[in-house]
């Protein structure tokens, strides 16, 4: 996971390591659970909700987004991961929270 990304580089060619993305949304994640005594579920939640972007096929839409910047490309799924790993592990309410709002609609 060390040499993967959660985003096509920025405007100064930098991008970020999706385990350092996974960490600081965890970390926030967890921090606004504690407001209803959970923050062990949102930190958990904020590990998994990317976790489809260790899909070799994502990390190459990002590879495809940085070598042609201009042209908008749909990038694979990638909160279908957590939420099933999520349902099948923890509860299911979990899986809802990380798939957002299109399982939903």
């Amino acid at each position: 996971m060390e040499d993967m990304f959660a985003h096509s580089e920025n405007d100064k060619g930098e991008g970020h390591l999706l385990i350092q993305h996974l960490n600081a949304v965890a970390h926030v994640a967890g921090s606004l659970a504690e407001k209803f005594h959970s923050s062990a579920w949102g930190y958990l939640a904020g590990l998994l909700h990317d976790l489809g972007k260790c899909d070799p096929a994502f990390q190459d839409y990002l590879i495809r987004c940085t070598a042609n910047p201009d042209q908008k490309i749909k990038g694979p799924d990638h909160s279908s991961a957590g939420a099933v790993l999520g349902w099948k592990q923890y509860f299911e309410g979990l899986a809802f929270i990380l798939a957002g709002s299109t399982w939903l609609v």
